[in-house]
C-alpha cells in the first residue's frame, strides 16, 4: 500500500490513493467527497451538506458560525440619522432655536427606526446630532436672553 506524500492542509493525515482516496475517519471506506474547508476526503456518513457544499465534523461548526456572521452584517445606513446630523451642524452657524430642536427630534427618530431594525448603522450619527442640538438650542436661546438683557 502506498501513501501519498502530501498531507492535506492542516490535518497531518495521510489518506491512500490505491483505488482513490478513502475516508480519513474510516480507512476501509472510499471516499464519497472532500470537505470544503479542509479538503481532505470523507465518505458519505463523514459529510453534512450546508449552503449546497459538503463539510465534514470539524469544519462544520466554522462553515455555519461563518454563514452567521455574513448576514449579521449591517444592511444600509439610516438616513433619518444622517438628515438629523446636518440640521444639527446647520444649527450651529444659523437659526439654531429653530434647527437644533429639529436635529434632536430627528435624532429621537433616528433611535427608534435603529432599534426597529438593528442591521442599520448611523445610531452614532443620531447621538451625535441630538447632542449638538442640545447644544445649538441652550446657545442659541442664552444668546437672545442676552441680546435682550443687554438692550436693558
Amino acid at each position: 500500500m502506498e501513501y501519498n506524500s502530501s498531507v492535506a492542509e492542516g490535518s497531518g493525515k495521510y489518506h491512500d490513493e490505491g483505488d482513490g482516496m478513502n475516508c480519513i475517519k474510516h480507512p476501509e471506506t472510499p471516499a464519497a467527497g472532500t470537505c470544503a474547508g479542509c479538503a481532505e476526503p470523507f465518505c458519505n456518513a463523514c459529510l453534512v451538506t450546508i449552503k449546497n457544499a459538503k463539510y465534514c465534523a470539524d469544519c462544520k461548526g466554522l462553515a455555519v458560525k461563518k454563514d452567521v456572521m455574513a448576514g449579521a452584517g449591517p444592511v444600509g445606513s439610516c438616513e433619518e440619522a444622517s438628515s438629523a446630523l446636518k440640521y444639527a451642524i446647520v444649527s450651529l452657524f444659523c437659526i439654531g432655536f429653530i434647527l437644533g430642536p429639529i436635529a434632536i427630534i430627528k435624532g429621537f427618530s433616528a433611535k427608534k427606526i435603529i432599534a426597529a431594525n438593528p442591521r442599520l448603522e448611523g445610531g452614532g450619527k443620531a447621538t451625535a446630532a441630538i447632542i449638538i442640538g442640545i447644544i445649538s438650542t441652550v446657545l442659541n436661546i442664552l444668546g437672545i436672553i442676552a441680546k435682550f438683557a443687554i438692550k436693558d
